[in-house]
């Protein structure tokens, strides 16, 4: 993991679910990924998430089954740091960086890239469900872009089970989620993600690229 404490969405979705990839050798995709589809145009967006009580701010950039997060926040003395996210669809792995130092980590998937549960910002494991359903509820202006909107549900042989709404424009890109997820009795959790400042334009290959001069971690983590 890099940067302890300030990339918690992106720990979620290297940490968990790649570890759920690993263990079970395939992740229950096609229904949730009816859900959350690859966009199908290049795009660039700030994303504003909030789980629970906690708030989230990131720069997140599309192109082609590949995603770039950056999150900003200060040191205790004050510096501002930039920690990056890339997730690579057609290279089933992805990338931590740590800017400030130049280095990097690698985590690998056997299977996928599990890009569905990147729009839930990896705070909430989609892939745990199997039985998955929408409905189409319309359009709606999401921050001055058009947007279908559809009711969806998730439930799985456990009896966990999440609800809520989701909006995708004509080209795929998840504009708005609000859902919330409800499992042992008196536990559950709300998750609101949007996009705001979306862009849908060509972006630079570079930015899903490692930089060069960073030099991997082989401790798997920088502090």
């Amino acid at each position: 993991m890099i940067g302890k404490g300030h990339m918690r969405n992106f720990i979620a979705v290297l940490g968990l679910v790649f570890l759920v990839g690993a263990s079970t050798g395939a992740l229950a995709a096609d229904g949730v990924e009816a859900v959350f589809p690859l966009p199908r145009a290049d795009y660039s967006a700030d994303d504003k998430t909030t789980f629970n009580a906690d708030g989230y701010e990131y720069k997140v950039f599309y192109s082609q089954g590949k995603m770039r997060s950056e999150y900003d926040y200060a040191t205790p003395n004050g510096t501002k740091v930039t920690e990056v996210a890339i997730n690579r669809v057609d290279l089933k792995l992805s990338w931590t960086l740590k800017p400030d130092v130049k280095m990097y980590v690698t985590m690998k998937n056997r299977d996928k890239v599990p890009f569905a549960m990147l729009q839930t910002d990896g705070l909430i494991n989609v892939y745990q469900y199997d039985r998955v359903g929408q409905k189409p509820q319309g359009e709606e202006k999401i921050n001055g872009v058009t947007a279908a909107k559809y009711k969806v549900w998730m439930e799985n042989e456990k009896g966990k089970r999440l609800e809520g709404f989701v909006w995708r424009t004509k080209d795929d890109i998840t504009v708005r989620v609000d859902v919330s997820e409800s499992g042992k009795p008196g536990k559950s959790n709300r998750l609101f993600r949007e996009l705001k400042n979306l862009k849908v334009a060509k972006q630079n290959p570079a930015f899903f690229e490692i930089p060069s001069g960073y030099k991997e971690s082989a401790e798997g983590y920088v502090k």
